[in-house]
């Protein structure tokens, strides 16, 4: 079968995200959650990459970032695309949510690469 594995979409995303000005994040609460989180501004666009390296846990995420207001697309690589299937099915921009309000919390499921972004 011909396909991308779920690395190259985890490494596509983190280009996409990483391109600009990258910013200190800080993460407050459960200092154990091992969450790890990249911002970038390039432009108009803002980029939230959010790792969610815990095998056991979802997090809902509240945003206090200045700036980053409005409505976002969401794009998630998480174990639905550990399942290869031919092509492209597995791209996770294809799955992204749009419109979503960044005002309200963001839920992270566990083992998960989130992509937050605004234009």
């Amino acid at each position: 079968m011909n396909c991308p594995r779920p690395s190259y979409w985890a490494f596509q995303m983190a280009s996409d995200a990483l391109r600009g000005k990258l910013l200190k994040t800080e993460i407050s609460g459960d200092k154990e959650s091992l969450i790890t989180t990249y911002y970038t501004e390039n432009g108009k666009k803002k980029s939230l990459l959010v790792v969610n390296k815990n095998p056991y846990s979802d997090y809902e995420l509240k945003l206090n970032i200045p700036g980053f207001k409005g409505k976002a697309s969401v794009q998630t690589l998480d174990r639905s695309s550990e399942k290869l299937k031919e092509g492209w099915a597995n791209d996770p921009s294809k799955k992204a949510k749009k419109g979503v309000d960044v005002s309200k919390p963001i839920k992270v499921g566990k083992r998960t690469l989130t992509l937050i972004t605004i234009e």
